[in-house]
């Protein structure tokens, strides 16, 4: 594909994807592509191509940045463990969440307003805890 085609194409998957990004939050990313005849098979690939393209891009910048010198030196804040752990029924009164993650230790309750990145960072982050 030439870079033109590319280009064009890149920018029409853009829109799409912001507008399914912006559908109502009572329909699924499936309903929505139904709706607008999008292929679900295509979405996927283009969502895929693009979240590469952009953390290509930001690895880049983060060996830019990486490569200067701090102004300041880093400091670091201990934090606490709180005395008394919230309680599940206690958790459910504050969020509806759509899904649970338990660990021993830890206990995440996530929402479908979550974004993809902070998802992606979350999952993560817990995956080496």
């Amino acid at each position: 594909m030439d870079q033109i085609t590319h280009t064009v194409r890149r920018s029409m998957w853009q829109d799409i994807l912001l507008q399914c990004q912006n559908r109502p939050c009572t329909m699924s990313a499936k309903q929505w592509m139904i709706e607008h005849d999008i292929n679900e098979k295509s979405f996927y690939y283009w969502q895929r191509k693009l979240r590469k393209e952009v953390f290509k891009d930001d690895s880049s910048d983060m060996a830019e940045l990486s490569s200067l010198k701090p102004k300041e030196e880093l400091s670091f804040i201990e934090l606490t463990k709180p005395k008394n752990r919230m309680q599940s029924y206690e958790l459910n009164t504050i969020v509806q969440p759509a899904a649970i993650l338990k660990t021993d230790i830890l206990t995440i309750a996530i929402t479908n307003e979550i974004s993809d990145s902070l998802l992606s960072r979350i999952l993560r982050e817990v995956s080496h805890a």
